[in-house]
């Protein structure tokens, strides 16, 4: 899985959807 932790957005969009990146 992704690190989804850099930013809240990104935190937010990966674990939501972790295949978005």
């Amino acid at each position: 899985a992704p690190t989804g932790k850099r930013h809240c957005i990104n935190g937010l969009a990966m674990t939501f959807t972790p295949a978005a990146a």
